[in-house]
């Protein structure tokens, strides 16, 4: 029927549909408020000091986005300036 003609057609270009520039990469894998240890540098200012308990895996920058959104790790300024980059 309609649908499974639209699935096929979808499948049919699914490689340029999700074609993108970034590749693969370590990843912490469970990246979440926990798990971020941040410290004050001379200035006052906070900063990232080190990352804990990974579970080290290869995939895309937005799976460990999508962690610290789950887990409302990241403040809407984190992502406004992510988006700029």
């Amino acid at each position: 029927g309609k649908v499974t003609k639209l699935i096929h057609r979808v499948h049919e270009r699914l490689e340029t549909l999700l074609a993108h520039g970034d590749s693969p990469r370590l990843l912490h894998g469970d990246l979440w408020s926990a798990n971020i240890m941040c410290r004050r540098d001379e200035s006052g200012r906070w900063k990232l000091a080190a990352l804990i308990d990974p579970e080290m895996r290869f995939g895309h920058v937005e799976a460990e986005l999508a962690y610290l959104d789950l887990f409302r790790t990241i403040t809407p300024a984190f992502k406004q300036e992510y988006q700029k980059q």
